[in-house]
């Protein structure tokens, strides 16, 4: 089935609507493991989010989806109107901006402070431990897999991750 024809299907039935009310509106590039495409139901944006290939190996839905309800009110997440937890594909308001492999970080510090701040101060603690470095060397064994090489870059950003990890594991 086309990406087109599944999302026309999953809003049908998630909205309650007819095919002609769900119109694409663009694919939303960026990402690593998602296609994910605005649509307009009712006049109303939406992104559709459909799992590319191996998409499993990197998120655990039924976490994703304890996570989304976990932080919901704190208000720092777009509204997710669906998640189905086997396909994956996720329905979530739409917020306009631009994709943050396009910003410079230094130019929202204090947003990403701000919203570091409101989780910290909450009394929202997770069952889960995100544990980065265990979850850096999966990854990096998943692209042994594909016989990928990373850059030089990515050598330089890990490095510069591993020169906290004994601070980091204080916590």
């Amino acid at each position: 089935m086309s990406h087109e024809a599944l999302i026309k299907a999953t809003c049908q039935s998630v909205f309650n609507v007819k095919e002609s009310e769900v119109q694409m509106v663009e694919r939303l590039m960026g990402g690593m493991s998602n296609y994910t495409y605005v649509i307009n139901v009712k006049d109303t944006l939406y992104t559709f989010r459909i799992p590319g290939k191996n998409a499993e190996k990197f998120v655990d839905r039924e976490v994703e989806k304890y996570h989304i309800e976990l932080i919901e009110s704190l208000e720092l997440n777009n509204d997710t109107v669906y998640l189905d937890t086997d396909t994956g594909i996720k329905i979530a308001k739409y917020i306009k901006g631009k994709p943050l492999h396009e910003l410079s970080p230094h130019d929202h510090l204090e947003e990403a402070a701000l919203a570091l701040k409101k989780i910290h101060n909450s009394s929202i603690h997770s069952r889960y431990d995100y544990a980065p470095f265990e979850r850096l060397t999966k990854y990096e064994d998943y692209n042994k897999e594909f016989n990928h090489k990373h850059s030089e870059r990515y050598y330089n950003a890990k490095n510069t991750l591993l020169s906290y990890q004994n601070f980091l594991d204080t916590f």
